[in-house]
């Protein structure tokens, strides 16, 4: 089978609009969860062609599939590690649902997100968008039969922690009367504090904590807009101390691999260094690169900035502290897709750029 991905046959997925997808980097399939159920979306006919399209020998051949996974052909194509990649390596990962349609509530405006995933920037562009879904009892209960097959849980956004309707489904797998066996994945930007996660992780199996850190130190900020070093910073050795009380935690740092940060990764080193003996419970992870906004995509950088940032990064993502450095060093090497000029107009949003990028600014 060419172009395989094993996601439509063991995830269901969905997007913060409320539509659901193949899975949490697709574009969505036509159905919405206020319009029908998990499980009605798992056996509709659009799953059914998904994954018989994926069972051909030409699964791009099939209109769903083409439009649903440009970004993965898209990473594919400029030597990225897509998804679709990571998740043929874990074929024997257990069944999950990705639930992304807790809405786009957060309190950040990252200069890489869209309103359809952060309300903040939403209301600064004065677009309208749901922060999240007044889901019907039927949705929720059917969610309850459904999630008995299920022993792993995704939960992104928007910032799962503000969502009520993140609330709501923890409380039902709570209820479920099989939460020691569940394992949960959050894709947070800190805002949960010691105590929320001190009570999930003694009411459930296993808690992968996925912290979304885009640059360490001020950058970070500078990038993350409404969010402040200090704070993220003090998230990070609250969530260290909690690796020690807690077997059943892991951390996973998580950087969105982009223009503003793909230079500076060699920065985390000597916090990773610091906490190495709790591996593999503490991650440094590279895996998650970013394709669009294509503006703040990597593959565009100039090649000489490119070099720079090779032999700036190359200790450290050859050290053995960096998960999955493979997609960083392919487009680092890639030199190919230059176009500074769109490069250049990804810094609009980046208060302050010049400090930050001089070398952008040198190029032009």
């Amino acid at each position: 089978m060419s172009w395989y991905c094993p996601l439509p046959f063991n995830s269901l997925s969905s997007n913060t609009l409320g539509g659901y997808a193949l899975c949490c980097e697709s574009a969505p399939s036509p159905h919405h969860c206020t319009e029908m159920t998990m499980s009605e979306f798992d056996q509709s006919d659009y799953m059914k062609k998904v994954r018989k399209g994926f069972l051909s020998s030409n699964p791009l051949s099939v209109k769903e599939i083409r439009q649903a996974c440009f970004q993965c052909k898209g990473k594919e194509d400029q030597g990225a590690i897509s998804k679709r990649m990571r998740e043929i390596k874990n074929l024997e990962q257990t069944a999950f649902m990705e639930l992304k349609l807790i809405g786009n509530i957060c309190n950040y405006a990252c200069a890489m997100c869209h309103p359809v995933s952060s309300s903040k920037l939403a209301e600064e562009w004065g677009v309208d968008i749901p922060k999240w879904f007044e889901l019907s009892g039927d949705w929720y209960d059917d969610f309850r039969e459904i999630s008995k097959n299920y022993t792993y849980f995704k939960f992104s956004g928007g910032e799962p922690f503000m969502s009520p309707t993140t609330n709501k489904i923890l409380d039902i797998l709570r209820e479920s009367g099989n939460s020691h066996n569940i394992k949960l994945q959050f894709n947070s930007n800190g805002s949960a504090s010691k105590k929320v996660l001190s009570r999930l992780l003694e009411d459930f199996a296993e808690i992968n904590f996925c912290f979304s850190v885009d640059a360490w130190g001020e950058r970070n900020a500078a990038i993350r807009k409404h969010s402040t070093w200090e704070f993220t910073e003090e998230r990070l050795w609250d969530y260290g101390e909690l690796l020690y009380k807690y077997n059943n935690l892991s951390l996973s740092i998580h950087p969105c691999v982009m223009t503003l940060n793909i230079g500076y990764l060699y920065e985390f080193q000597e916090y990773v260094q610091q906490h190495e003996f709790l591996k593999p419970r503490l991650q440094f992870s590279v895996s998650n690169t970013l394709f669009e906004p294509k503006k703040l995509n990597a593959a565009h950088l100039s090649n000489d900035i490119k070099e720079k940032y090779l032999n700036d990064n190359k200790e450290f993502l050859n050290s053995g502290l960096v998960y999955s450095s493979d997609s960083v060093f392919n487009i680092l090497n890639n030199k190919t897709d230059e176009n500074m000029e769109l490069v250049l107009q990804g810094m609009e949003r980046i208060p302050n750029a010049e400090k930050w990028y001089p070398e952008f600014f040198n190029y032009a």
